[in-house]
C-alpha cells in the first residue's frame, strides 16, 4: 500500500462539490466532520450535507492551490459560479485536518471580491 494522496483527496473534495457527487463526499469526510465558517458551523457531515445539498454545485472552487503536509494543509483557491449566478467571484482559503485518510475538519476564511479585471 503507497502513501495517502492527501492533495489527490483534497481536490476530489472540491470536485466531488462541482459535480454533486455525495458519494465522494461522505467518503472523504469523517462522519463526524467539523465545518467552520462565517456562514455557519457543523459538526456532523450527514446533516451538513443533507442542509448545504440545494447549493451544491452553484458554485466551486477554481485555481486550486495546497499548502502543508499531514495532517494539517491550508488550501487557496476561487470561488467559481456556475452560469446564471449572480454572486461576486471570492478568493477564498481553508484550513483542512485529516485524520487518517478521511478530511476530519474544515475551517473556511472569506477572502475579497475578485476585481473583474484581473488576469
Amino acid at each position: 500500500m503507497g502513501a495517502m494522496d492527501y492533495h489527490g483527496a483534497i481536490r476530489r473534495y472540491y470536485q466531488a462539490f462541482r459535480d454533486r457527487d455525495r458519494g465522494i463526499l461522505r467518503s472523504i469526510l469523517v462522519p463526524n466532520f467539523h465545518f467552520l465558517s462565517s456562514f455557519g458551523e457543523y459538526r456532523d457531515r450527514d446533516a451538513m450535507l443533507d442542509e448545504i445539498w440545494p447549493a451544491v454545485g452553484k458554485s466551486w472552487a477554481s485555481n486550486v492551490v495546497i499548502f502543508g503536509q499531514a495532517p494539517e494543509f491550508v488550501v487557496l483557491y476561487e470561488h467559481e459560479n456556475a452560469p446564471g449566478v449572480e454572486r461576486p467571484t471570492m478568493r477564498m482559503a481553508e484550513r483542512i485536518r485529516f485524520d487518517g485518510d478521511r478530511i476530519a475538519e474544515i475551517e473556511v476564511f472569506v477572502g475579497r471580491t475578485r476585481p473583474s479585471d484581473a488576469m
